[in-house]
């Protein structure tokens, strides 16, 4: 059973007719919403489907920076971690999934990768924070590593990052979308960031056996399975 409509709906579509598992992909998808409505009707639905579907392993999808919330001083952080607690607190059959910075076909303007790249081709100047480092994955490779997860892991009552080996900081995110745009940008440099690092339970097993490649060129290779032919 599936819970959303969105793009991790459409990539776990294999689990809308499973009665054993119910992926909630629905809510809030912007890090920097302000909108309270938009954080109480996530937790509406999530405790709506948790008490109507309690015999199902629920799959939910949170991020890896919650565990930076107090740094980032962000609303969405501090909603995703008690969304986290909510179910926890209230499901026999769980697994939480923390997601990094997603690589995809979408137009969402939140992506961090759409924004540079919107900014770019509008020729709108922007910050770089230089302390700051993340971690992306491709949409196609969360759900390779998820569903490998789901299905030969014991995930249940665990809270998984699903993350890249690398990390990348800003500036090397932008100079390789500035390339693969062939357009120069604009930025100011500012001395703000936080340098993120997440604890990796079975990550190297799962980006092993899930056949996830996070070799040299990544990003590159993302972009190109994303932008190309656009």
């Amino acid at each position: 059973m599936i819970v959303g409509n969105g793009l991790l709906a459409s990539y776990f579509n294999k689990y809308s007719n499973n009665d054993n598992y119910l992926v909630f992909a629905s809510g809030v998808s912007n890090s920097n919403e302000l909108n309270t409505k938009c954080f109480f009707r996530e937790e509406t639905l999530l405790r709506e489907t948790i008490n109507s579907e309690s015999d199902k392993h629920f799959i939910y999808f949170s991020s890896c920076d919650v565990i930076y919330c107090e740094q980032m001083k962000k609303p969405y952080y501090f909603h995703k971690k008690r969304m986290e607690k909510i179910i926890a607190d209230n499901c026999r059959n769980f697994t939480i999934f923390r997601l990094p910075q997603i690589i995809s076909k979408s137009n969402n303007p939140h992506l961090l990768v759409n924004y540079f790249k919107d900014s770019i081709l509008n020729k709108k100047q922007f910050n770089i924070w230089c302390n700051a480092t993340k971690n992306l994955v491709h949409i196609d490779d969360v759900f390779l590593m998820v569903d490998y997860a789901i299905n030969n892991m014991e995930v249940s009552s665990k809270t998984i990052n699903i993350v890249n080996s690398e990390y990348y900081s800003v500036d090397e995110i932008v100079n390789t979308i500035s390339d693969f745009l062939g357009l120069n940008y604009k930025a100011h440099y500012m001395d703000k960031g936080v340098q993120v690092c997440y604890k990796c339970l079975f990550s190297s097993e799962i980006i092993y056996k899930s056949g996830v490649d996070f070799g040299a060129d990544y990003i590159k290779k993302a972009l190109e399975k994303s932008w190309l032919n656009e």
